[in-house]
């Protein structure tokens, strides 16, 4: 969010108090994480429905001149860091080394040195995201889809570990995203870290088309799932959408194991096991990694000397 001010200013005190206020006294006082995921999807059920009264109209035909549909899936994979690759921290750098490796796709690292050349958006979103009133993440949101809705391919965050060559069920669908028992607990069968479509696809359209309309109207964020809340509405609203994210499958996958042992001794068979669970894990650049722990490899230390 862009502050305080702004955020009561376009969105008013209620949706501050359900949407940020609860959210850090819930996490404060350490509430079970069962209790916090139905907060969560209470106060998304709030966001969807202001989102619907005010956008609404988005769930008609989609309203720009639409792409022609790509035949088949392209395996171009993109990340993003905004200062470039040689300016990122070393799990960043880690992860897009590991995607280049073991993805099987050809690898673009945009920046903000070349991502016009891939995308073509608005003045106003620009001049927003450079005067700081969008952060990166969110400038990050609106990259990937009109990206892939204009070109197709695999969109991963720069802080996903890959493991193991993309299934080729990636490639198979129109549209795709990984997804697990944890994000269907919170109604989404998708992330929008890993996200796959064929040029022209109608669900990256629609949602380039909403961030457009949104970022138009606002300064701010009504949430930090913005992503999510959409393509929810979306989804219960617009069978052209549902039919694409009901057609690929739901998964088993755990893309958050290897980050809960990240910082413990390494043990081969171990890591192998956790590691085995999904093609690629989320990490973060956000916690300093230990490499070692008593002298001994921790799992990062190894992962990152041995080039996973």
């Amino acid at each position: 969010m862009s502050g305080f001010k702004e955020y009561i200013k376009e969105f008013g005190f209620g949706f501050y108090f359900i949407d940020d206020f609860m959210v850090k006294v819930l996490n404060k006082l350490k509430f079970p994480k069962n209790l916090r995921v139905k907060y969560a999807n209470f106060k998304h059920k709030k966001v969807r429905k202001y989102l619907l009264k005010n956008y609404g109209y988005l769930l008609n035909e989609q309203t720009g001149a639409r792409l022609p549909s790509q035949g088949e899936g392209r395996k171009t994979a993109y990340v993003f860091w905004w200062q470039g690759e040689g300016n990122a921290p070393e799990v960043v750098k880690t992860c897009i080394d590991s995607l280049r490796r073991n993805s099987g796709a050809e690898v673009v690292v945009l920046s903000q040195d070349n991502y016009k050349n891939y995308v073509d958006l608005p003045d106003y979103i620009i001049d927003k995201m450079q005067s700081g009133k969008m952060g990166l993440a969110v400038f990050s949101d609106i990259v990937r889809f009109n990206l892939l809705y204009r070109h197709g391919g695999v969109w991963i965050d720069s802080t996903c570990l890959v493991v193991g060559k993309f299934p080729d069920e990636v490639f198979s669908y129109s549209f795709y995203s990984i997804n697990s028992p944890a994000t269907r607990a919170e109604q989404f069968r998708w992330t929008s870290f890993f996200l796959a479509s064929r040029r022209g696809d109608p669900v990256c359209g629609r949602m380039a088309e909403f961030y457009n309309e949104y970022w138009r109207d606002h300064d701010c964020s009504i949430t930090y799932l913005l992503t999510d809340c959409w393509l929810n509405v979306l989804y219960e609203n617009v069978p052209e959408v549902r039919g694409e994210i009901d057609a690929y499958p739901l998964s088993d996958v755990d893309f958050d194991a290897l980050a809960e042992i990240i910082g413990e001794a390494y043990d081969e068979s171990t890591f192998k096991a956790v590691a085995g669970r999904c093609f690629f894990h989320k990490l973060t650049y956000k916690l300093p990694y230990r490499e070692e722990n008593e002298g001994k490899f921790t799992v990062w230390g190894f992962i990152k000397n041995n080039k996973v």
